[in-house]
């Protein structure tokens, strides 16, 4: 099954680390990669929430050292107050993460399965009703420093739980997936089994549906990508003419990730305001380092690339960055000081998301809108990082 995925998606890979908990899903899970041709080190996280959850430490141990699979832990020690399974997700995905960076691998392995698929998708409707958020498990996925992958999204939990059974894998049910704390166990135990009453392809269904909706997104993408799409902080614009004859709102809500948004003409652009920026007080940055501004990542450097965003000339690398403040005037090319709304080619409820750079309190670049372009200085480059 492993190959089969790998070859569907075309994927060759060097090295990728699994999540394996203990459970039934993750333990099939592994054995099945252990018998395929991929190089993989298993990666696992104790929560330390149960009393016995250093078991599962036991139980992965001995497998990994049976089969001579690396094996890589850690233990959740500080736990929040409030939003338990978030900040528990963000603890493991930082571990893996690291995990993957260490052993120089570019993949994560998960044993998400069909029915944590139809789980996904009850919740979302729920929470949100946002499509995108429905299809939010994808069998490959891009995340900023690897690829997620979800080979088993076609199998039902059972389905796993008779794999280990027939082949004699050992794994241990968390206790807590029996308590109705949560609502993916409130749906799990009481809505998706009378799904099943009537209709036991449910889960199947759930697989056809994340399919349809796949291709869905593929060709709002492949639409999007004939565009000519100018990102903001809190928003995005497209030229007007651009947009005649296709379907505006699909490519807009598809841009937005289903996120309410307002629009306005401004010039000849159609803009989207997905969030109102606030303006950002200027704070000193240093040439070279990243610096974060209105969510976004960026760095100053005398150095262009591919993420290159805009390029200005300054005579030292004194630099301030945040919002541009009300009363600040721009040097144009001919030495004129200008009021910037002579520049702006942003509606003003979007312009405090604009990034603003200051050498000794001179404005000499604003991004989507002004670049000191004084011959004879040190020209610099605005690099966006993600």
């Amino acid at each position: 099954m492993i190959e089969d995925f790998l070859q569907k998606h075309g994927l060759k890979i060097a090295k990728a680390v699994v999540a394996v908990s203990g459970g039934p899903d993750s333990m099939a899970l592994l054995d099945m990669l252990r018998q395929s041709t991929l190089p993989i080190v298993v990666a696992h996280v104790d929560h330390n929430l149960r009393a016995d959850s250093a078991k599962e430490s036991e139980l992965l141990t001995k497998y990994c050292q049976r089969f001579a699979i690396p094996l890589f832990e850690t233990k959740w020690e500080s736990h929040p107050d409030h939003g338990l399974e978030a900040s528990a997700r963000d603890f493991r995905y930082r571990f893996f993460a690291d995990v993957i960076e260490k052993q120089g691998a570019s993949y994560l392995i998960t044993a998400h399965h069909g029915d944590d698929l139809l789980e996904n998708i009850l919740i979302k409707l729920i929470r949100s009703g946002n499509p995108y958020e429905m299809n939010s498990l994808a069998e490959v996925q891009q995340r900023s420093s690897y690829t997620l992958l979800r080979p088993l999204l076609t199998k039902k939990k059972a389905e796993l739980v008779a794999y280990c059974q027939d082949h004699q894998i050992a794994y241990l049910e968390d206790s807590t997936n029996f308590e109705d704390e949560t609502l993916r166990n409130r749906l799990r135990h009481n809505v998706i089994p009378l799904l099943k009453q009537e209709n036991p392809k449910v889960v199947e269904h759930a697989y056809h549906f994340h399919e349809k909706l796949d291709l869905f997104e593929d060709g709002i993408a492949d639409l999007v990508k004939r565009l000519t799409v100018e990102h903001y902080n809190g928003g995005f614009a497209i030229a007007k003419k651009d947009l005649i004859g296709l379907p505006q709102k699909l490519i807009f809500d598809y841009l937005a990730n289903g996120n309410n948004y307002q629009t306005k003409e401004f010039q000849d652009k159609l803009f989207a305001f997905v969030k109102i920026p606030k303006a950002v007080s200027p704070f000193k940055v240093e040439l070279d380092q990243a610096f974060i501004f209105q969510n976004g990542h960026y760095m100053i450097t005398r150095t262009a690339s591919e993420e290159v965003i805009g390029q200005f000339y300054a005579n030292s690398d004194d630099f301030e960055v945040g919002s541009l403040l009300a009363g600040k005037r721009l040097l144009s090319k001919s030495g004129q000081h200008i009021l910037p709304k002579k520049k702006f080619q942003v509606p003003k409820a979007l312009r405090p998301g604009c990034l603003t750079v200051y050498e000794h309190e001179q404005v000499v670049f604003v991004e989507n809108c002004y670049a000191n372009q004084q011959k004879g200085k040190e020209l610099f480059y605005i690099i966006r990082l993600r």
